[in-house]
C-alpha cells in the first residue's frame, strides 16, 4: 500500500551540459511515474514508469542518465534519456529520499530517510560502493560544484552533515533550524541554502568555516530550494502556502513573493534562469514563472502528486 503524499519530502538536483533545447523530468510519487516536459513548448513529451513511490531526482552532467529513487522499493532507477526508458534498477538503503549526481558523473550519493547513511553508486559499475552514516532521516542532498564535498539536511536530526568525496566521510555536522528538509549549494561553492520546514525559513551556511551566517524567513512549510545560475536569488517553494519566496543573497531580504499551486513543492530553474518550475503536488501540475516579471506564465498537467525536478539539455527534438 502507498504511503500518503509528505509534505517534507522534497528534491531538487539539476545537472546540465552544453546542448540545445531543455527537458525537464518529474517524478510523480502516487502513480509510480516520471514525466518529461520540454520547456521550449511546456509540453509532456513522455511518462516512464519507475519505482514504488517515486521521489527524489538527479541527472548526470552530460544529460545522458536520470536517478530516480523509489522510496517504497529501495532503489534507484536508472532512466537512458535517449529512449526514456528505465534500463538498471539499484539497491540502495531503507525509503531512498533525494539524490544528487557529482559534477563528473561517476558518483551519485542517495540519503536513505529510514537507514539515516547515504549510499555511494558507482555510476559505470551501477552499484553501492560506500554506506555513509550521517544525521537522522537525512532528506535533501546536494553536491559542491567541484564535486569535493557532499551535504545532506537532516530531517530529524535539525543538522547538516558535511561528507568529504575523497573518503566518504562526515568532517562536519552544522546545526540548522528545525525539520530540514531541501538544500542546494551557490554556483560558486560558497554557500548552502536550506530549507527548514517546521520552523518555516531558510538556514545560509558559509562553506568555508561551515558556519551559519543567516536565518531568513520563508513562506509557510519551505520545500524544495533553488538558487539562480548567478547566485543571486534563492527560491523556496513553499507547500504550507503554496507559494514561493524570493530571497536576494546580497542582503538575504525577501523581494517577492509568487503564488504555484496547491502544495508547492520541487523547483528548477530552466538553464538560462528565465523560468523557474515549481511542482505542485496538491493538483498535479507545475506552475512555470517568469522570473524577469516574477509572475505565473502558465501551469502543466503532468501525473499524480509530482514532487521533484531534475533537467538537462540535450540535443535535438525531443526523446520518444
Amino acid at each position: 500500500m502507498k504511503t500518503s503524499a509528505v509534505l517534507t519530502f522534497l528534491c531538487l538536483f539539476a545537472a546540465r551540459a552544453a546542448y540545445a533545447a531543455p527537458f525537464a523530468y518529474i517524478t510523480n510519487e502516487m502513480d509510480d511515474t516520471v514525466s518529461v516536459i520540454d520547456t521550449a513548448t511546456n509540453a509532456v513529451v513522455a511518462t516512464i514508469t519507475a519505482g514504488d513511490e517515486p521521489r527524489g531526482v538527479g541527472v548526470s552532467a552530460d544529460g545522458r542518465l536520470v536517478y530516480v529513487t523509489n522510496f517504497l522499493a529501495d532503489s534507484v532507477s536508472v532512466i537512458d534519456t535517449s529512449i526514456n526508458r528505465v534500463t538498471a534498477t539499484i539497491p540502495v538503503g531503507q525509503q531512498p529520499q533525494c539524490v544528487a549526481v557529482s559534477p563528473d558523473g561517476k558518483r551519485a550519493y542517495v540519503t536513505n530517510f529510514k537507514s539515516g547513511t547515504v549510499s555511494v553508486i558507482d555510476t559505470g559499475e551501477r552499484k553501492v560502493v560506500a554506506s555513509v552514516p550521517v544525521g537522522d532521516k537525512p532528506d535533501g542532498v546536494a553536491v559542491a560544484p567541484d564535486g569535493r564535498r557532499v551535504y545532506t539536511a537532516n530531517f530529524g536530526g535539525d543538522s547538516v552533515s558535511v561528507i568529504d568525496s575523497a573518503d566518504n566521510k562526515v568532517k562536519a555536522t552544522i546545526p540548522s533550524a528545525h525539520r530540514p528538509s531541501g538544500i542546494v549549494v551557490s554556483p560558486d561553492g560558497n554557500f548552502v541554502y536550506v530549507t527548514n520546514i517546521a520552523s518555516g525559513d531558510v538556514t545560509v551556511i558559509k562553506t568555508a568555516d561551515n558556519t551559519v551566517i543567516a536565518t531568513v524567513k520563508a513562506g509557510m512549510l519551505p520545500s524544495g530550494v533553488v538558487v539562480s545560475r548567478d547566485g543571486r536569488y534563492v527560491y523556496t517553494a513553499n507547500s504550507g502556502s503554496s507559494d514561493v519566496t524570493v530571497i536576494d543573497t546580497s542582503d538575504y531580504k525577501v523581494t517577492a513573493t509568487i503564488p504555484a499551486g496547491p502544495l508547492a513543492s520541487g523547483s528548477d530553474l530552466t538553464p538560462d534562469g528565465k523560468y523557474l518550475y515549481i511542482a505542485n503536488s496538491g493538483d498535479d501540475t507545475v506552475t512555470v514563472i517568469d522570473t524577469g516579471k516574477n509572475k505565473v506564465e502558465t501551469s502543466i498537467k503532468v501525473g499524480e502528486s509530482p514532487l521533484a525536478f531534475g533537467e538537462f539539455i540535450t540535443e535535438g527534438s525531443p526523446p520518444p
